[in-house]
């Protein structure tokens, strides 16, 4: 039995780890930036009937994001956005955790990463975040419904490593081709 549940946990681990949503959840309407410097409402200014949506909530979970968003955006160009959530950082830090993640993220991106000061615990809820895989990405798979609102399809926890990321790109491809 024993053996049973280390093989379990470990494809979990190798694998990514799905995290269902059970409805469709909407998306909350937060402000932020693109490390571009522009202001950015969400979900209104996302573009497209689907988008992927990786988002981290701690520093360590930095080098996952860019690894997802530079996966999807090669196989999926345009879906993808990224996210940091900084709420909770002192103000006059917020200027050096940007300044940080602008240095570590290629410029032709910059426009699609978002820095967050509000909703952290409404992302954390929606993203089923868990503080035992807060260096991980966690990704929402988000679509358009009938009256053409953004709204949670999917949601997701991995690092996008080798073993991970081709079950991701498969679900992706399932959901854009509808």
């Amino acid at each position: 039995m024993k053996s049973i549940c280390f093989t379990l946990s470990f494809l979990l681990l190798i694998f990514g780890c799905p995290l269902k949503a059970e409805t469709k959840l909407p998306l909350p309407s937060l402000s932020g930036e693109t490390l571009d410097g522009k202001d950015f409402q969400m979900p209104k200014d996302f573009k497209g009937p689907f988008i992927s949506l990786v988002m981290g909530f701690t520093k360590s979970s930095q080098i996952a994001i860019n690894r997802c968003a530079e996966l999807i955006e090669k196989d999926f160009p345009g879906l993808s956005y990224s996210m940091a959530e900084i709420q909770g950082a002192p103000f006059f830090v917020k200027g050096m955790i940007k300044n940080k993640i602008r240095s570590s993220v290629p410029e032709s991106r910059r426009s699609k990463y978002l820095v967050l000061s509000e909703g952290k615990d409404q992302l954390k809820k929606l993203s089923n975040f868990d503080d035992k895989f807060e260096d991980d990405a966690y990704i929402l798979l988000l679509g358009e419904n009938t009256n053409h609102e953004l709204e949670v399809i999917d949601q997701l926890r991995t690092q996008c490593s080798a073993e991970s990321y081709p079950a991701l790109k498969t679900k992706v491809q399932g959901i854009v081709k509808k």
